[in-house]
């Protein structure tokens, strides 16, 4: 259609082109028959100039109706190629999308470990590097459970047990105070008795915490001494 159109348009500029230089000579012999230097040789607005003008008039007409036929195939056009690209380009963002997609595919970590995999079918050495590569990651995936289970009581471990201790210890002497309290209403027995559980509690996590920060530095210090 647009080349149809643009055909069209350069058919009507050839005739609008020809109605134009018409025009032109028809308005200046309307004119210089009125002025009186050409035609009839009469100045002055008679009958053969209004012959004249009237003939001027039709052919400037024609020539306004060629140049805007020619201006509406021109809007055709430029809506027909503005709706070709409004069409065209869903489809190259699609082709630019799915071309970035096989790209990444075929370059990501993913596809290079299939690449290896195939390769080692057929190449012993490569199935080994294979084999390493897979237990170099596992390897560092589970390091740091390794490293808790393999390490013994540290520093951190030591004054975790001092922090729970001294939560029984608070929690002791809050009891304590509340027992104090409450003489006056016949419940001591109840708190007496949670209060014996919690002061033996203490006194165990305590001793606990101290034979391990002392066999800690005993350690620490024998192994200095070497």
């Amino acid at each position: 259609p647009i080349k149809e159109l643009e055909q069209e348009i350069q058919a009507l500029n050839k005739d609008k082109n020809k109605y134009k230089n018409e025009w032109q000579d028809a308005e200046y012999a309307a004119n210089a028959e009125a002025e009186g230097t050409q035609g009839t040789g009469q100045f002055g607005k008679g009958i053969v100039y209004k012959d004249k003008r009237n003939y001027a008039d039709e052919i400037k007409q024609k020539f306004i109706e060629l140049d805007n036929k020619v201006k509406e195939k021109e809007e055709k056009i430029d809506k027909l190629k503005e709706r070709n690209l409004i069409l065209q380009s869903p489809e190259s963002n699609l082709e630019q999308l799915n071309q970035e997609k096989i790209d990444k595919e075929s370059n990501g970590f993913l596809a290079r470990l299939v690449a290896l995999e195939e390769l080692s079918k057929d190449d012993p050495n490569i199935r080994n590097i294979n084999w390493l590569i897979t237990a170099l990651f596992v390897t560092i995936e589970i390091s740091p459970i390794l490293v808790k289970l393999l390490s013994g009581k540290g520093p951190y471990d030591y004054l975790l047990e001092q922090k729970e201790s001294q939560e029984v210890y608070n929690e002791y002497f809050r009891i304590q105070k509340e027992q104090r309290l409450q003489l006056s209403e016949g419940k001591s027995k109840q708190y007496m008795k949670k209060l014996r559980s919690l002061k033996s509690k203490f006194q165990k996590q305590n001793t606990a915490v101290c034979n391990s920060l002392r066999n800690f530095f005993i350690n620490k210090f024998s192994m200095i001494k070497k």
